[in-house]
C-alpha cells in the first residue's frame, strides 16, 4: 500500500547544472502542468510531468534567463 501526499507542494528547490533550477513536486499521482512567472502576473507553461509515485523532480532549463522566477503546478 502506498501513501501519497494529499496536497501538492514544490519542495527541495536548488540550482542544478549549467544554470538550471530543480524542485521536487509532491502530491497525488497524476499529470501536472508546471508554470513559471517573473512577476506573478503573467504565467507561462514550462512543461508537463507525470507523477506516478507521489513525487517527481522537475527541471527548468531556462531558469538562468531570468533574475528571479516563481513556480506553480496544476493537476
Amino acid at each position: 500500500m502506498f501513501t501519497y501526499p494529499l496536497a501538492v507542494s514544490l519542495v527541495s528547490p536548488h540550482r542544478a547544472v549549467a544554470g538550471a533550477f530543480e524542485f521536487t513536486l509532491t502530491g497525488p499521482p497524476g499529470v501536472y502542468t508546471v508554470f513559471g512567472s517573473t512577476d506573478l502576473a503573467a504565467w507561462s507553461e514550462l512543461g508537463a510531468t507525470t507523477n506516478t509515485v507521489g513525487s517527481i523532480v522537475f527541471t527548468d532549463g531556462t531558469a538562468d534567463l531570468s533574475t528571479r522566477k516563481f513556480y506553480r503546478a496544476r493537476q
